[in-house]
């Protein structure tokens, strides 16, 4: 009988080792980071000046998936870093003095003065019949025009913030004009943005079912460290029972909790591969919904 005690007590320090030997493995395993689900906008009517006319162009725009970030927008209606020092009509930098000097309507919008002026002037004489700001339309004259001396104009450091949000998200949209040429260009844009949410969808799903798996590795190793831990327990009772036992007994117990605390950790990294395949899967319904809304978006006047 005491063989066997000895050879029960060896065995369960090799499942130790080997035990041990799987937690390092699991201590490996990075989870993946659940994946922001980027609400979907659909096309909404815009308007913007065109820098080489001076007309007002009418069109649809549109906002980028983020993979699309890096992709330079094939159009020059976007808006640059450096706005706030440029003119809006001929989108150079405008300067301090000169023909091209910085000046203002009554309404608050700047523009460069010769610029402003071949605006005004143009639609006294055109078709519009009375002479109005490009931006909000505020009706005006050239008596209305005023110089300012400023050098450059910056962004309050109070708001700096959340100014720099606003110029990175239209800095990342797209404008397409009511023209066949801004149709095709749409249709190519919303085609490529189909195909990128099918195939994305394909990736997450797998992404999903390699989770689901590792969720029921962990589920089974939690199961045998919970046996293990019984089976040293018991092994513990019964050696207290016998003198000069003790020893072996308490290494048994310390066994017994070294398990339990295994089969913890293997247990809430279960729950974690759950929470990661339930996000998966929040996000293959995201781009089947973008495939679908996609798909049925349309170029349209307003």
């Amino acid at each position: 009988m005491a063989r066997m005690d000895v050879k029960d007590h060896k065995s369960i320090k090799i499942e130790k080792y080997a035990e041990d030997s799987i937690e390092l493995d699991l201590e490996e395993v990075v989870d993946d980071e659940e994946e922001d689900c980027e609400e979907l906008q659909l096309p909404r009517p815009t308007s913007w000046i065109d820098p080489e006319t001076g007309n007002v162009v009418q069109g649809c725009e549109v906002f980028p998936l983020k993979y699309e970030s890096n992709v330079r927008p094939n159009n020059n209606h976007t808006r640059r870093g450096d706005e706030f020092e440029v003119c809006p009509i001929c989108h150079h930098l405008w300067t301090t003095k000169g023909t091209h000097q910085l000046c203002c309507l009554p309404c608050g919008h700047m523009y460069g003065l010769s610029c402003i002026e071949t605006w005004l002037q143009t639609s006294s004489s055109g078709t519009r019949k009375c002479p109005d700001c490009p931006q909000c339309k505020t009706l005006c004259t050239l008596k209305d025009v005023r110089l300012l001396y400023a050098t450059r104009l910056r962004i309050p450091n109070a708001t700096a913030a959340a100014d720099q949000i606003l110029a990175d998200q239209m800095a990342s949209t797209r404008c397409y004009p009511y023209s066949l040429a801004g149709v095709s260009a749409y249709g190519d844009y919303e085609l490529g943005r189909i195909l990128y949410a099918a195939d994305k969808k394909i990736d997450v799903l797998k992404r999903r079912d390699d989770v689901l798996g590792q969720q029921n590795v962990a589920m089974k190793r939690q199961t045998k460290f919970l046996n293990l831990k019984a089976h040293a327990e018991k092994q513990a009772k019964s050696l207290e029972q016998r003198a000069g036992a003790m020893g072996r007994a308490d290494a048994l117990r310390r066994q017994a909790n070294v398990f339990g605390r295994l089969a913890d950790k293997y247990l809430h990294k279960a729950d974690a591969f759950g929470r990661h395949a339930d996000a998966y899967g929040r996000r293959a319904e995201e781009l089947e919904e973008t495939e679908r809304c996609d798909a049925a978006a349309t170029f349209y006047r307003p």
